[in-house]
């Protein structure tokens, strides 16, 4: 089966077997599905071999990214790490934890509140960091990655693409808007 995403890929993946897929959350996650034979991805694009005979429901789609839970012991709180982040690059990007909590971010007010240090002096300016006057509209994701296990990256269509999105910082900022 053929899946276009709804992230880019930041390197071609390559899985041709589950033992080959240990230490790559988003291709275990694929092949924790059941009946995956291969997987392999470009950009924003992937095909998922199956074994003969085995039906999928029709609605399994395999484009969640699925960060690597973190151990306690290295002192990472897993109620903020996340169990899957959905990006929709016209909407929203929804991040469900480990406990369940959901958090789920427009694409404006997440590019406003962009925690890179050039985003945070225009608002300490009192300036807004989006829309600029040369802004896109409307606002749209090029391109998300996770950046180690703790953050998210995302390239905006307005070419900006410095701010890491923590996971904890995600949630403690939904959390108060609750």
């Amino acid at each position: 089966m053929k899946f276009t995403l709804d992230i880019t890929l930041s390197e071609t993946l390559d899985v041709p077997s589950p033992d080959a897929a240990v230490g790559v959350p988003f291709a275990e996650a694929v092949f924790a599905a059941g009946g995956v034979t291969a997987i392999f991805g470009v950009n924003d694009f992937i095909t998922v071999r199956r074994q003969p005979g085995v039906q999928w429901d029709p609605s399994w789609q395999p484009w969640s990214l699925r960060p690597r839970r973190t151990s306690k012991r290295c002192g990472v709180d897993e109620r903020h790490q996340p169990e899957s982040i959905d990006v929709s690059r016209d909407t929203a990007v929804t991040v469900t934890y480990l406990d369940g909590y959901v958090a789920q971010f427009d694409l404006a007010n997440l590019r406003q509140g962009c925690p890179c240090a050039t985003c945070r002096q225009l608002r300490e300016r009192g300036e807004e960091s989006w829309p600029r006057p040369t802004s896109p509209v409307p606002l749209r994701v090029e391109h998300a990655e996770l950046h180690g296990a703790w953050g998210l990256t995302i390239t905006w269509n307005d070419g900006h693409a410095t701010g890491i999105y923590p996971f904890d910082w995600l949630r403690r900022r939904h959390e108060a808007a609750e």
